[in-house]
């Protein structure tokens, strides 16, 4: 089975597999459970900026979206407010 750092590296090179139980990609966003974590957006699979969900989240879906920013080249991040838990 995959790693959540094997689903964070898919979405920063464009691809949409693999997944994990609970970390997932949906066209171009990243989805932890229910909730949109990252959107990304893209020219075919060249990923040209993901943006990062800033609203209050859980302590573990804050771990994996440092696990984002740490995977992603920083010039590719921006962050957006989505629906909180």
């Amino acid at each position: 089975m995959a790693k959540n750092a094997d689903v964070l590296k898919a979405f920063v090179m464009g691809d949409s597999k693999p997944e994990t139980k609970n970390l997932y990609i949906a066209g171009d966003n990243l989805v932890n459970y229910t909730t949109v974590i990252a959107k990304r957006d893209r020219v075919g699979r060249d990923v040209k900026k993901i943006y990062i969900n800033t609203t209050n989240c859980s302590p573990t879906t804050s771990k994996i979206l440092t696990q984002l920013k740490n995977i992603a080249p920083v010039v590719l991040l921006d962050t957006f407010v989505g629906e909180g838990r």
